[in-house]
């Protein structure tokens, strides 16, 4: 079982990573995947703050050479067949965002919330914004979740080894 490992492994990384988790998984075991995409296309509604925050942090992830298209998602069924498992799915799992969703939406908001602050100053210095702006957008992303009752989609991709 991996999850949510998108801003750790680099894009061109992951066919390999995920071979790793296969070879080193017993015949008849499984592999289980979840990742959370970080594209916009991701985040249903979407208002102009996290449009714009997205953007930013899509930017940065390109340049460290992290998954910003969303690509990993849609390929970690790919990935495990690449790997030779078999009996392979993939779904996605939606996920309310914000206080309207109740815990859950709850528990989510405050982990994006968590995040995005973690990373307000690499923002801040790469794109010349200072970080207090970051901060009140940040803000404002979360509110527009509980205006617009945004939810967002986990995917969830396993198979089993032969």
């Amino acid at each position: 079982h991996q999850r949510l490992l998108m801003g750790a492994i680099p894009l061109a990384a992951w066919p390999g990573a995920v071979q790793e988790l296969a070879r080193v998984t017993a015949p008849g075991g499984w592999v289980e995947l979840v990742e959370l995409s970080t594209h916009i296309s991701n985040l249903v509604p979407a208002g102009p703050a996290n449009e714009y925050l997205a953007s930013l942090t899509g930017q940065l992830a390109a340049l460290r050479g992290l998954d910003s298209e969303g690509i990993v998602t849609r390929s970690l069924d790919r990935y495990l067949e690449q790997a030779g498992l078999v009996k392979v799915q993939r779904h996605p799992i939606r996920v309310p965002l914000g206080e309207w969703g109740g815990r859950i939406g709850s528990l989510l908001a405050l982990d994006f919330r968590e995040v995005w602050k973690a990373i307000s100053a690499p923002l801040a210095a790469r794109f010349q914004i200072p970080e207090q702006e970051i901060l009140q957008l940040i803000d404002r992303a979360c509110q527009e979740w509980n205006e617009l009752h945004s939810c967002c989609y986990f995917t969830v991709a396993y198979g089993q080894k032969p």
